[in-house]
């Protein structure tokens, strides 16, 4: 290919700025969030 090391890397890591949108939403809808306590012992 003969590219910078730079482009190689942005190309390679070009899928997690894809990402970044997504785990947005999935992080303020607090699903992932599960209760491990109990609530009535």
């Amino acid at each position: 290919m003969k590219a910078p090391v730079l482009v190689v890397y942005f190309i390679l890591y070009l899928d997690e700025f894809t990402k970044i949108p997504v785990e947005i939403i999935h992080y303020k809808k607090y699903k992932w969030v599960k209760n491990i306590t109990r609530e009535n012992v």
